[in-house]
Order: C-alpha cells, then sequence, then structure tokens
C-alpha cells in the first residue's frame, strides 16, 4: 500500500484539511479547497476501528459531518493521489 498516515503531508505539500469545529457539538464542517481537482473522500471511524460514516466532498465546497453520539472519533481524509489524512475529533 502506498499510502502515508500523515496529517502533515497534506498541509504542507498538496493542499490543507481542518475540520471544524473540534471539539464540536453536532456538525463538523470540512473545507475541500478549489485547487483539489477531484472528489475527496473521508470515513469517521470509533475508537475501535469500526466505520461510522463515510462519504465524499467535491472540490471548492465545503461538506458537512453529523455526529450524533458523543465520544472521540478519528477523521480520516483520503485525496485524490491516495494519501491519507488523520483527524481526531472530539464531539461534547
Amino acid at each position: 500500500n502506498s499510502s502515508v498516515l500523515s496529517t502533515e503531508w497534506l498541509s504542507s505539500k498538496t493542499f490543507e484539511i481542518t475540520p471544524y469545529p473540534n471539539p464540536t457539538g453536532h456538525q463538523l464542517f470540512v473545507d475541500i479547497p478549489t485547487k483539489v481537482k477531484a472528489i475527496v473522500h473521508w470515513q469517521l471511524l470509533d475508537l475501535l476501528g469500526q466505520t461510522i460514516q463515510s462519504g465524499s466532498i467535491s472540490p471548492g465546497t465545503t461538506g458537512s459531518i453529523s455526529i450524533s453520539e458523543a465520544g472521540v472519533y478519528l477523521l480520516r481524509i483520503q485525496d485524490p493521489e491516495g494519501v491519507i489524512s488523520s483527524h481526531k475529533i472530539m464531539r461534547q
């Protein structure tokens, strides 16, 4: 597998993705810059690694993710080149 698990790689080499607000009350947002030329895929995982939700976000738009239960989650975002960025998300 040639995927790289790194938050820094996306921020410094291609584009920056920062989910907000974090911690969140219910709704989490992810902005995908227009310079991204293809759809970005995401997965919301619980701490056991099970997928809670997944979806995709088009370039130049803001994706919205609803998180119903309080807890700590991992948001994995895969860019068009297959590079994965991971973000720890806290739902209050």
